[in-house]
């Protein structure tokens, strides 16, 4: 189960950085945050409430450095 989690937050987060440097419908956005709500539900269930509130945070801290990345 940990080799799907830790496949589905990288797959996540390589389509929301493809979202972001190539123009189209939002499709690469819409499966990457898919796949990284998936993976952080899949890792609360096996693990526990305390991995599901560490990979929110690990996510948003991401989220928040690649806007300020992006934005240069």
């Amino acid at each position: 189960m940990l080799i799907w989690i830790v496949i589905l937050g990288i797959l996540g987060l390589i389509l929301a950085m493809a979202e972001a440097l190539i123009p189209g419908f939002g499709i690469f956005g819409i499966i990457g945050g898919a796949c990284l709500i998936g993976s952080t539900v899949m890792a609360g269930m096996k693990y526990g409430f305390g991995v599901f509130l560490i990979m929110v945070a690990a996510f948003i801290l991401l989220l928040l450095i690649f806007i300020a990345v992006a934005s240069r």
